[in-house]
């Protein structure tokens, strides 16, 4: 989660002076995260990280996923395709002081990213579950 005494919220996603853009996992799961919070006004931005953004619908059950939480900064790379699929978690945020309602009280909401063939990396999916690379590549 991002450290709240650092001055920049959002350094702990970009470390060491890492780009601010989507070409590592970290910064794309941070942007899109960003995008999903701005609304209608950060849409573009959203579909633009997302892989797939017309099978997402308006985003809203994405939101409600989320609402109350907050982003890790850990990055966990999946065994079947490391170097071009990982996973980034959600968790319950006390500071919100929101509680996600019985439908939407996931115990681990799980952002997937996938590296597509540009180099750049894109949220592929969102929910409790971890898809593999055959999954998402459909290898």
């Amino acid at each position: 989660m991002a450290n709240d005494d650092s001055p920049d919220p959002y350094a702990d996603y970009f470390p060491d002076g890492s780009p601010r853009d989507n070409s590592l996992p970290r910064g794309a799961g941070c942007l899109w995260h960003l995008a999903m919070l701005g609304g209608e006004e950060t849409r573009g931005d959203l579909e633009v990280l997302t892989v797939h953004p017309q099978a997402w619908g308006d985003y809203g059950w994405a939101q409600g996923l989320v609402q109350g939480r907050t982003l890790g900064t850990e990055v966990t790379a999946a065994v079947d395709a490391p170097d071009r699929l990982v996973y980034m978690y959600f968790a319950h945020d006390p500071a919100a002081g929101l509680q996600p309602s019985d439908a939407e009280d996931v115990d681990e909401v799980v952002l997937t990213l996938a590296k597509v063939d540009d180099g750049d990396w894109r949220v592929w999916g969102l929910g409790p579950e971890y898809p593999t690379a055959e999954d998402v590549f459909l290898d």
